[in-house]
Parts: C-alpha cells; sequence; structure tokens
C-alpha cells in the first residue's frame, strides 16, 4: 500500500527559562512511499526534532502531520503508537536496545508488538541479521556488542518490519565504509522490494547524496538543495 505524508506549516518551539527557542519556523515537507530524502544541516539545526515529529514521536507547537491526508499530529497517543509500529521503521542515533535481551530477541520485538508467531519472529529476525553481517551474534546482548554492532542490530530491528518509511537519524555514525555501504544497498533493497521510503538526517554528504532528494535545514528553515 502506497503512502503520502505531507508537513504543513511546522512549527517547534522550546521553552528555556524565561525565553524560548524556535527550532523549526514553518516547515513544508512532502514524501511518498518509495521516496529517499537526505535532511542536512548544522548540529542543534532541529533535524532530530523535524525527524521525531514526522514519526509522531513529538507534537508540533504548530502545524499538522498529515499521513494519507489526515491529519495525526494531534491524534490520541494509542493510536500514533500504533502507527508507528504498523508503517515506520526508526533508526536512532543510540541504539536504544533492551538490554536484558538478546540481538536476535531485540529485532523480534516490532514483530511480537504485532502478534506474529515467535517462529516467524525467528526467522524473519536472523535473517536480516545475516544480511547485515550479524548471524555470528545473535544470542549476544547489547553489553558483548561493540558500537557498530549495536547501531547494526537497531538497523536491523527497524527494517525486519518492511516499513512504509524508515526514520534514519545518522544511521551509519558508528560503522566503517565497509558497513556503511552494506546497510545503504539494505536501504535500497527494500525500497526496491518493498516500496520503502526512506528519510535520513545524516551528516555525511557522501551519503546525502546517493537520496533523491537532499534538503538542508538551517534557522529553522527547510530548503531543498
Amino acid at each position: 500500500m502506497s503512502m503520502k505524508i505531507k508537513i504543513n506549516n511546522l512549527h517547534k518551539v522550546f521553552q528555556k527559562g524565561d525565553s524560548t527557542v524556535d527550532v523549526l519556523k514553518g516547515v513544508n515537507f512532502n514524501i511518498d512511499s518509495g521516496e529517499t530524502v537526505a535532511i542536512t544541516g548544522p548540529s542543534g539545526s532541529g533535524k532530530t526534532t523535524l525527524l521525531q515529529i514526522i514519526g509522531l514521536l513529538d507534537s508540533p507547537s504548530d502545524g499538522s502531520v498529515n499521513i494519507n491526508d489526515e491529519d495525526e499530529s494531534k491524534s490520541k497517543e494509542s493510536r500514533k503508537s500504533k502507527l508507528r509500529n504498523q508503517y515506520f521503521g526508526f533508526i536512532y542515533q543510540f541504539h536504544h536496545l533492551i538490554p536484558e535481551f538478546t540481538a536476535l530477541e531485540n529485532v523480534m520485538m516490532p514483530l511480537l508488538v504485532r502478534n506474529q508467531s515467535i517462529t516467524e519472529c525467528r526467522k524473519k529476525s536472523a535473517g536480516i541479521l545475516e544480511k547485515i553481517g550479524m548471524h555470528h551474534r545473535l544470542n549476544h546482548k547489547p553489553n558483548e556488542l561493540s558500537g557498530g554492532e549495536c547501531q547494526r542490530v537497531a538497523i536491523a530491528r527497524a527494517l525486519v518490519t518492511e516499513p512504509q518509511f524508515i526514520l534514519a537519524d545518522e544511521p551509519t555514525g558508528n560503522l566503517d565504509p565497509k558497513a556503511s555501504t552494506n546497510i545503504f544497498n539494505q536501504f535500497m533493497e527494500l525500497r526496491d522490494t518493498a516500496g520503502s521510503g526512506l528519510i535520513l538526517v545524516t551528516h555525511d554528504q557522501t551519503l546525502a547524496e546517493k537520496m533523491s532528494v537532499v534538503y538542508k535545514l538551517d534557522g529553522g528553515i527547510l530548503v531543498r538543495k
């Protein structure tokens, strides 16, 4: 099923003591399933905040987040949670793995939330971990993995549901060039096979230039490059 995200006149204001900080100042942004978009910009420019609002993890101060022509930015948290599990695969700048679970179990979690059988969850999760070179670390917990390995597990967790959109915040920041290329290839394979779109926040200009559209966020304004 094709999916469309449309961001209209998005504002985000943070209160710091007696002052306010305008992080996003009227951002407009559209993306359809299958499209690949990079969002670049200096540190502290609000790239992560924008990504979280697009993925319904945060709410705008003003404006709307339309998913298939419905404004979901003001939906109840229970609906947002369902939409996140149904449509999005998140790759955070910090991997946020569950420390008590193995790599395999961490990747299985979003499938289990969908009430898929444990056998199916294990098979699918092991398969995606093997594709990104983690087949020998399935039963290791996060404290037994390197930073790069933890990041790859987090990426596998995002890809395993074949989401409509992958929302990735510096996904290759902890990876060596070979692993980064492998992950990028997995993104593109998912786009080609499942029609998944990709919204990528990155400082890596080489990676950004591989996307079909590149934006720069600076001073709260999003501009297409």
